[in-house]
């Protein structure tokens, strides 16, 4: 898993919720640990299949997924509904990281992060999505929410000079991660979903190689969007990306 890759730079463990791939004695022993977890599938992206699972008091469980909450009345049927669900798709569980809120819908960052032949990792694109009502997932199509630039955000949570630091923080750890990836896998591209906690934590939630940048077009400012065509690595890979 990414994680364990990123998790090769000590500097980095501090912004890695715990992440195992989900076995039943797996999901026992986070959601004991942490009482709320988020599974998800290992491969695939979009908020698609992901799920949130809490322990309430009295040996209940309740299930999210979308807008929709599943109460269960016990651990074997809260597993038996996991597992169908899932159906044979390889999942992780992970901790639930409580995201910052915008007028209470919880947003996330997407950062971008590039490099070509003869230029170092570039921190090309920022923004926050921002979960529509009711939702925990931040993907905008799914939960029906928005967009906004990431200082945008950060400044409706924290004050300016937190949210400064944030960023600051943010581009630090990106970097960071982006250099293990590199040397684990060749990526040249990569897209970090950004978890900010409730104190102004960020927490890399998953990292991708082929990230969708549609979601910069929307920005009223191009220049993100500009930036990451001048940094792909090639002009096939432009055309591709210019399609996602």
């Amino acid at each position: 898993m990414n994680m364990k890759v990123m998790g090769r730079d000590p500097s980095l463990l501090s912004s890695l919720p715990e992440t195992k791939l989900y076995t039943e004695v797996n999901f026992d022993m986070m959601i004991q640990r942490y009482e709320t977890v988020i599974l998800k599938p290992n491969r695939g992206g979009g908020g698609a299949g992901v799920m949130k699972v809490s322990r309430l008091v009295g040996g209940k469980y309740i299930i999210q997924r979308g807008a929709m909450k599943k109460v269960f009345s016990s651990r074997a049927s809260t597993i038996g509904y996991i597992n169908q669900y899932k159906s044979s798709k390889t999942y992780i569980v992970q901790r639930y990281i409580p995201l910052s809120t915008i007028d209470d819908s919880p947003f996330d960052l997407r950062v971008m992060v590039q490099r070509k032949k003869g230029v170092p990792w570039t921190i090309t694109g920022k923004l926050a999505k921002v979960a529509g009502t009711n939702h925990f997932i931040t993907n905008v199509a799914r939960s029906r929410g928005y967009i906004l630039p990431a200082l945008s955000a950060l400044t409706k949570s924290f004050s300016n000079k937190k949210a400064a630091a944030i960023l600051k923080k943010l581009d630090r750890i990106c970097l960071s991660a982006a250099k293990q990836l590199e040397a684990a896998y060749g990526f040249q591209t990569i897209g970090f979903d950004i978890a900010i906690d409730q104190k102004g934590n960020p927490w890399i939630l998953e990292s991708n190689s082929k990230p969708a940048i549609s979601f910069f077009r929307k920005l009223q400012d191009k220049s993100f969007y500009r930036q990451m065509l001048d940094m792909a690595p090639s002009k096939d890979y432009r055309k591709h990306f210019m399609m996602l």
